[in-house]
């Protein structure tokens, strides 16, 4: 009879556990699985925001560069610029260039030139003018080459 009596518990405890284990399996059926769809949308919101942070942001020149060179070749109707960003700042730099009289009024500006500038780095960016304007706007003996910031377009200032 002792035996009779090990025998029953080891089977009390075996249906006992198995019917554990088939609650168990019925709550876990019972919870709402994750829809795919919502994960998805979810993942391409998050990589449109990563994209949006990874663009990189206008940088203004004057606090970046200290000293610059610049120069004009007439025969090619371009200028030259190059500066070394002395800052931590990464981002993309438009300027306009003017070629300038030094003692009269005429001037001639570029088309405007950007560049993506890198913490610590030097950059060259180059200037097209249009050929006549440039050479009837600054003789050659006194070109004054001062830069300005570029306009923003509207998609530049879209957050």
């Amino acid at each position: 009879m002792a035996v009779d009596c090990v025998r029953m518990r080891d089977r009390s405890r075996r249906v006992h556990h198995a019917q554990e284990r088939r609650e168990a399996r019925s709550e876990r059926k019972r919870r709402p699985r994750p829809n795919c769809r919502e994960a998805v949308k979810r993942a391409e919101a998050r990589a449109e925001d990563l994209e949006k942070k990874s663009k990189s942001r206008r940088l203004t020149f004057a606090p970046m560069s200290g000293s610059y060179l610049s120069s004009v070749a007439y025969s090619a109707a371009q200028g030259a610029l190059w500066f070394t960003n002395t800052s931590s700042r990464s981002g993309v730099v438009c300027l306009i260039a003017s070629a300038q009289e030094t003692e009269g009024a005429k001037s001639s500006e570029s088309l405007p030139s950007c560049q993506e500038i890198t913490p610590y780095t030097t950059a060259h960016m180059t200037f097209m003018f249009a050929g006549g304007d440039l050479g009837g706007a600054s003789p050659k003996s006194s070109c004054h080459l001062p830069f300005k910031e570029a306009p923003e377009t509207k998609e530049d200032k879209t957050p």
